[in-house]
C-alpha cells in the first residue's frame, strides 16, 4: 500500500469520508479551533488537523509520514528552508531591485508581489537551480 493509499484509508476510518483524489496537496497542521479535517472544493488539498488525535492516530499518522519519506524522499519542512534561504538572499543581493524601487508604488500590491516572485523565480531558473515542491506540508 503506498502512502497516499495508507492516508486515504486512514482518513476514511477516522473521519469516515472517501477520498477519490489521487494526487492531493497535504497540510498537516496542529491549531486549536480547526476542523479535524478539511478537503477543498476541488478535491486536490486535503487538511488534516492533529489537534484533537488521540495518541494511536498520531502514531498511525507519523507512520504515513514516514512511508511518505521513504517513497518520496523529502518533506516540505527541509525544502521549504531551503526555498526562504534562497528567497532572503535574492532580497539581498538581487539585480532587480532598481526594477521593483521603480513598480513599487505604481501597481496594485497584489501585482507588486507576483512581479516580485516571477523575478525571483526567473533569477533561479538563471542559475539553472531546481526547486522542487512536494505534496505533504506540515505548520506543527
Amino acid at each position: 500500500m503506498t502512502w497516499l493509499e495508507s492516508l486515504k484509508s486512514f482518513i476514511e476510518h477516522i473521519f469516515h469520508i472517501s477520498i477519490r483524489i489521487n494526487s492531493p496537496e497535504i497540510n498537516i497542521i496542529n491549531i486549536t479551533d480547526r476542523e479535524p479535517i478539511n478537503i477543498d472544493q476541488n478535491g486536490t488539498k486535503i487538511t488534516v488537523n492533529v489537534q484533537g488525535f488521540d495518541k494511536d492516530q498520531r502514531k498511525e499518522l507519523d507512520s504515513i509520514i514516514r512511508k511518505y519519506y521513504e517513497e518520496e524522499g523529502e518533506i516540505l519542512t527541509n525544502r521549504l528552508q531551503d526555498c526562504s534561504d534562497r528567497f532572503s538572499d535574492y532580497e539581498k543581493h538581487n539585480s532587480d531591485k532598481e526594477l521593483l524601487t521603480f513598480y513599487n508604488d505604481k501597481i496594485p500590491k497584489d501585482d507588486y508581489e507576483a512581479l516580485r516572485s516571477s523575478l525571483f523565480m526567473r533569477a533561479l531558473f538563471k542559475e539553472n537551480a531546481k526547486l522542487k515542491f512536494p505534496q505533504i506540508f506540515f505548520s506543527w
